[in-house]
């Protein structure tokens, strides 16, 4: 006989979705701000808010998750520890969906979800022990820059120089390999994250950044299963009417002829169209697409960028966190300096010795680009310096750095090639000061 007593163990899975929607909720709730109110500081639809915050709804992606929590850092103090707690609750509802066999064909979308989750830390991490070397190297540079200013006599002084030689020699190895690490990640979390469709909006873009994209289209029109339901019932009562006329009218031998009762067909029009014109229907003729009303560059393909070899110099399309906000997937154009390679003499490339660029052919179609051009706010370096220019000549040339992007609004008016640049900031740096460049929301508006 079983134990009446015992109350049944909850479903983890269950469990940690519960675990999420309540921490989304409460955060949101942290802020002051309705469902409605979050989801326009979101940039996403009030549905979207809604249905995660629900114990049975969808599961959010890592995109949303990371807008989320930089919305909230920067409209409450809720502790950072309360914000990985978050992070982590979502990282074991996906493992735990992942092994549910019951999920009928959504495991392999879980699965890429999960992979993301898991190259995102990764990366993360990698940057920061990254900084952490370079700070190192920092130090350790400014120690024997100090000896060597003093003048290292003595024998001890020897000693520790050799000592901070050996040291940075190694910091150099070090930094080498966690550089060639954090790429290969980063080139894995590109491919997953494209094979992926882009969010409709980036999450975490205000509304007064966010770019004006055409609406998505849909194979019917609004309430189409409404008129779809009145047009099947006209073509029923005409056919109807049709078939009775047939066996009733002029066919019959010896029955006088008699005109069918006419069947008034009544179309529904959008508003704004007008009435149909009398007369026969003529064939539909072909509709021209309209053109849309605005673009993101990032689809389009470059015609010219920067070198590959020794290292990639050119923007790539991406995701970032710059100023608070995040650019989701495909909202941006990114470009992290690597410092992994070696020159074709066999010397290590220093610091960040780099400048690139992407051109790209506007083809004459647009009239204006609206951008946010700045660094990342996990950039080691934290600042660049950007130009953008049309058929040679200079629209926008100005100095980023973390925490303090521009926002440019450029006429590009019967333009055809646009150029983006980038470099360090500081020409005597030589590029050791070239932060992460992020081209957030570049749109092309009519």
């Amino acid at each position: 006989m079983a134990d009446e007593g015992l109350v049944p163990a909850q479903d983890p899975v269950v469990r940690e979705r519960e675990e999420l929607s309540g921490r989304l909720k409460m955060l949101r709730e942290a802020t002051g701000k309705s469902q409605r109110e979050f989801a326009e500081v979101l940039g996403v639809d009030h549905s979207t808010v809604s249905v995660y915050e629900k114990p049975d709804g969808r599961v959010p992606d890592l995109a949303y998750i990371d807008g989320f929590l930089a919305e909230v850092a920067s409209r409450t103090d809720v502790t950072a520890d309360v914000r990985k707690d978050t992070r982590d609750a979502y990282g074991r509802l996906l493992r735990l969906l992942c092994d549910r066999p019951q999920e009928r064909g959504r495991t392999h979308g879980y699965r890429q979800m999960l992979r993301v989750y898991e190259l995102t830390l990764e990366r993360e991490a990698l940057t920061a022990e990254l900084a952490d070397v370079r700070q190192q190297q920092l130090d350790a540079a400014a120690e024997l820059a100090s000896l060597q200013d003093t003048g290292a006599e003595a024998a001890t002084d020897r000693q520790r120089q050799q000592r901070l030689e050996e040291s940075a020699a190694a910091l150099e190895q070090r930094r080498a390999e966690l550089a060639r690490r954090r790429q290969a990640v980063v080139s894995d979390l590109d491919a997953y994250q494209a094979s992926r469709p882009p969010e409709t909006h980036p999450v975490g873009v205000p509304p007064q950044q966010m770019p004006e994209l055409p609406s998505p289209q849909r194979n019917t029109p609004p309430h189409a299963r409404t008129q779809a339901i009145v047009a099947g019932a006209v073509v029923i009562a005409v056919l109807g009417g049709w078939l009775i006329y047939r066996m009733t009218g002029s066919d019959e031998v010896g029955q006088p002829q008699t005109s069918p009762t006419p069947v008034v067909v009544v179309t529904t029009m959008p508003p704004g169209t007008g009435s149909p014109k009398p007369g026969p229907d003529p064939s539909p003729s072909p509709t021209k697409t309209a053109a849309p009303k605005s673009e993101l560059m990032t689809d389009l393909d470059p015609v010219a960028q920067g070198d590959d070899y020794p290292t990639p110099n050119y923007l790539r399309v991406g995701s970032a966190v710059m100023d608070t906000v995040h650019y989701g997937y495909g909202h941006a154009f990114i470009f992290t300096p690597s410092t992994d390679t070696d020159y074709p003499s066999g010397y290590p490339l220093p610091c960040g010795y780099v400048d690139g660029f992407s051109e790209y052919n506007l083809d004459r179609a647009w009239k204006k680009l609206t951008m946010v051009a700045g660094v990342s706010d996990t950039s080691p370096n934290d600042a660049a310096e950007i130009t953008v220019s049309l058929d040679g000549k200079v629209l926008f040339k100005e100095r980023v750095s973390v925490g303090k992007p521009a926002h440019p609004s450029l006429d590009v008016a019967n333009g055809l090639r646009l150029r983006i640049t980038f470099k360090g900031a500081d020409p005597d740096s030589h590029g050791c000061d070239l932060g992460n460049v992020v081209i957030g929301n570049p749109t092309l508006t009519r």
